[in-house]
């Protein structure tokens, strides 16, 4: 039996943080640290993530994730 997560969840794509990924976030992060606009590290690795398989971010976080070069941001409305 599938409970409401699990079907709610079903078609979620995972990607996983590979060595490619890992790097950008990983310049994302010195990039930004230079600044002093630094984020978390989970959030400069889902940056990552999306920045190396070419894909958007959807997010209500504009102004945290907007800092990270490269990452195309989608507007999720509350």
């Amino acid at each position: 039996m599938v409970g409401p997560v699990h079907a709610a969840l079903g078609p979620v794509l995972v990607l996983p943080v590979t060595h490619g990924a890992a790097d950008v976030a990983a310049g994302a992060n010195r990039y930004l640290a230079r600044r002093g606009q630094a984020i978390a590290v989970p959030d400069t690795l889902i940056a990552g993530v999306r920045i190396a398989h070419g894909l958007p971010l959807l997010t209500r976080n504009r102004e945290h994730f907007s800092r990270v070069p490269g990452l195309e941001l989608v507007r999720l409305e509350p």
